[in-house]
């Protein structure tokens, strides 16, 4: 429940801000719920998520002049600490691209953004450099977990983001 608190307060005061540029980012990392705390799977889970991405963006699109909608992003191995310090070499740690990102969850984000106004910005290609994926990426741990990029990675991502979205700025 604090979860839909949450989200209806932040849709409400980004609304309010009406910003001109709006960058929104799901996930498929997540547990989805339904309303009695049961954890979906499969066909459910893909159609609750798609219902929930679809009402935040048709609320989000008036709000700015741009909506942007960036995919999610590929998945390390595990966590590549642990891997790096118990291994002591990348090769160990890599991930496959077919597990790192699961193009079909990528094609259903692409399909929801568009389909609600959105444009749909994929990094898949700044973070998995190569096939397979690296958890370190030239200087840097890309990943902080098996989850989360390493915060001083992503500041990295400002330049292909800001290429990615420039030709869209008013």
């Amino acid at each position: 429940t604090n979860c839909d608190i949450w989200r209806q307060s932040a849709i409400s005061k980004i609304r309010k801000l009406h910003p001109t540029y709006l960058l929104v980012a799901g996930t498929d990392g997540f547990a989805t719920v339904d309303e009695s705390g049961n954890v979906l799977t499969g066909d459910v889970r893909k159609a609750a998520w798609i219902t929930g991405m679809t009402d935040t963006l048709q609320n989000l699109k008036s709000s700015s002049k741009r909506l942007f909608y960036i995919a999610d992003y590929p998945a390390a191995a595990g966590d590549p600490i642990t891997c790096l310090k118990q291994n002591k070499t990348v090769g160990k740690c890599i991930n496959p691209l077919a597990k790192a990102v699961s193009m079909d969850w990528l094609q259903t984000e692409h399909d929801v953004a568009i389909n609600n106004g959105a444009i749909f910005i994929d990094g898949t290609e700044w973070i998995c450099q190569t096939d397979p994926c690296s958890p370190v990426i030239g200087n840097y741990l890309a990943y902080r977990d098996a989850g989360h990029l390493s915060a001083t990675f992503a500041v990295t991502l400002y330049a292909p983001l800001y290429s990615a979205i420039k030709k869209y700025l008013v």
